[in-house]
């Protein structure tokens, strides 16, 4: 029996492996141009989906094969069977140009156009050029406004159905064998590479092994200083195509990944993914040597230089000794007094881009952190902190002198005062001296009412 179009991926020739390269290459580009010759106008295309739709309302909507995996169903038995590939981790189809491997015939010979230096399909909008026609349709859909894919919770469209999968927190991938969940099959085989021991190749400048050659290519990069791929808008320059791609998102404002519990969007699925963390409390990433827990890994790393004794950056003003270079950055600013982010609001400049963050909240009026005992909001994290001091009756600070106890650091540092002597709180009018600034406020008030009554006096 003739299984017609529905086994296109499973067609053909027979093998990869089994053909010459060169002719290999050759067949695949005549398929290309035969399937997306000039006949194939948008008219043809639009007569397709009509015949698909005519062909048998009820075989779209039915979807009798499901997954025992991830519960995924399908209409058709042999999708069923391309998908459990994935959850067995089977990629029979190799390129034999960087040895990537794939689970089905039609994602090698979509791969295989990123060897093809031709790009044959061009956008009659902005000109941009695609090795295949499916990617210029996808781009074609930023011109159009065109967001086929919706979120039935929010009112927000998608012009990719991995967007809108990443938007609704869906995982349908599952690791098979430490069953962790993914929301695209490509993070799946991503993570699956954690689990193999086997690292094939290594670089020749620093030794550091990777499982494919391709990711060795990007790494020799950060050694050769190579950066093919630069920025129209710019001409600022990156390594990598993906680095350029989030780049340009910047300039075109586009943030399409977006906060299901408060609305903020992203330019990036990864800072997405650390935001949620905020909402959840998660913090994954702990150290090993203190216990104290992380919202992400950069931050874990820059921590555990605190456990090292050694310092290898110093600082060529002061002399201070730091054991991070992003740190080290941070603080050159005291120095040059250098503050390179800026409120678009109020136009108050900040030396960190996470004291800016903090300082729009006020802006905003967004209080991400919630007490869990009253439901009080706050704008930072640290004030919850001391908030719930409040409520579990925890008191760490402690005066040396007389083991009184204070829930926050502030009411230390004043109490201390009463021990020392301390007076940093000055009157501008009499010189008088304070140990806390509520009594200077309060003593210039006297001032204050002198001046009104010398001025009533004259007025009389």
């Amino acid at each position: 029996m003739d299984p017609g179009p529905d086994r296109e991926d499973f067609g053909g020739a027979g093998p990869v492996e089994n053909l010459d390269p060169d002719t290999h290459l050759h067949l695949v580009m005549e398929v290309e141009a035969a399937s997306y010759s000039e006949t194939d106008t948008d008219d043809s295309a639009d007569w397709r989906k009509t015949a698909e739709h005519q062909s048998g309302p009820n075989l779209m909507a039915e979807k009798p094969f499901s997954c025992s995996e991830c519960g995924k169903t399908f209409s058709r038995k042999w999708i069923l069977t391309q998908h459990m590939k994935i959850h067995k981790g089977e990629k029979p189809f190799s390129c034999f140009k960087c040895s990537r491997r794939f689970n089905r015939e039609g994602d090698l010979n979509r791969h295989l156009g990123v060897h093809m230096e031709e790009k044959p399909f061009g956008c009659c909008v902005c000109g941009k050029r695609f090795k295949i026609k499916e990617y210029l349709s996808k781009h074609m859909r930023i011109h159009m406004e065109e967001k086929p894919f919706s979120c039935y919770k929010f009112d927000q469209g998608f012009h990719q159905k991995g967007y809108l999968t990443v938007h609704a927190e869906e995982k349908p991938f599952c690791c098979s064998e430490c069953g962790k969940n993914f929301s695209q099959s490509r993070d799946l085989n991503r993570h699956m590479r954690c689990h193999r021991e086997e690292n094939a190749v290594s670089c020749h400048e620093c030794g550091k092994r990777f499982k494919h050659k391709e990711y060795l290519n990007k790494h020799k990069k950060i050694h050769t200083g190579e950066k093919p791929f630069s920025c129209s808008e710019c001409g600022k320059r990156f390594n990598e195509r993906g680095h350029l791609k989030r780049h340009v998102q910047y300039h075109k404002g586009e943030k399409p990944f977006s906060c299901s519990e408060c609305g903020t969007s992203f330019y990036e699925r990864g800072h997405l993914v650390q935001h949620m963390r905020i909402h959840k409390g998660e913090k994954p990433y702990n150290c090993p040597e203190c216990g104290k827990r992380f919202v992400q890994k950069s931050n874990l790393n820059r921590h555990m230089g605190i456990h090292k004794e050694e310092k290898p950056f110093s600082c060529p003003e002061c002399g201070k000794r730091i054991n991070d270079r992003g740190y080290l950055s941070i603080h050159m600013r005291i120095h040059t007094r250098e503050k390179p982010f800026n409120c678009s609001e109020c136009g108050k400049s900040f030396n960190e881009k996470g004291h800016l963050n903090r300082h729009l909240r006020y802006h905003t009026g967004e209080k991400p952190f919630s007490c869990s005992e009253c439901e009080k909001s706050f704008f930072e994290k640290g004030h919850l902190n001391q908030h719930m001091r409040i409520h579990n009756g925890e008191k760490p600070f402690s005066c040396s002198f007389c083991a009184t106890h204070f829930n926050d650091k502030g009411g230390l540092n004043q109490h201390m005062r009463t021990h020392t002597g301390e007076k940093p709180f000055s009157c501008s009018e009499c010189g008088k001296r304070f140990n806390q600034r509520g009594n200077l406020g309060r003593h210039m008030q006297i001032h204050t009412r002198g001046d009104l009554l010398t001025g009533q006096g004259a007025v009389s």
